[in-house]
């Protein structure tokens, strides 16, 4: 079964930097070309073959970029996300007026910011390293109670009035 991958490689002949993952609305699976992100790489029996710009590459070499299994492929171009397996887990915005991607994680929120093509990244070291393990993580029960603490504490700052009008709107993002 063939996938879809690296619409980065479209804009972007050279590769690009290895410490950044970048978002990818026309993948459909999540693949690194950088093996220092990637712990238990391990060669599987069904491999993948991918369809790019570049023509087919295929790998039966898959590792762990915390609770997401990712492609390795050594030769790509970049480090990409899916946004298609991100959507399964998180929801993504997009705040047209800064240019930014965001993924609302249990944890908190990831922002893609663009680079200097266009295309939306996070940088997997220094600043960005905490936001990237935002979207691999599972979540733990204590963030799980935290959560219902604060819907508690807005649901009991809302109206009745107020609190039906935000469920209704709520509703929209299933």
């Amino acid at each position: 079964m063939g996938h879809q991958f690296f619409h980065v490689s479209m804009l972007q002949a050279d590769e690009l930097p290895n410490n950044r993952a970048y978002l990818d609305g026309c993948s459909t699976v999540t693949a690194f070309k950088s093996k220092e992100y990637l712990e238990n790489i391990r060669s599987v029996k069904q491999g993948v073959k991918i369809n790019c710009n570049s023509g087919v590459m295929r790998t039966n070499k898959l590792g762990d970029y915390g609770s997401m299994n990712v492609w390795y492929i050594p030769n790509g171009i970049a480090n990409i996300f899916s946004m298609n397996e991100l959507e399964k887990k998180h929801r993504i915005t997009y705040d047209s007026l800064d240019g930014y991607y965001v993924v609302h994680t249990a944890n908190g929120e990831v922002r893609f910011h663009k680079d200097e093509n266009g295309l939306p990244f996070i940088n997997l070291d220094g600043s960005s390293e905490d936001a990237a393990a935002m979207l691999v993580q599972t979540g733990s029960e204590d963030a799980a109670n935290m959560l219902v603490q604060t819907v508690r504490e807005n649901y009991e700052e809302y109206t009745k009035r107020e609190f039906f009008e935000q469920r209704r709107r709520d509703a929209r993002w299933g």
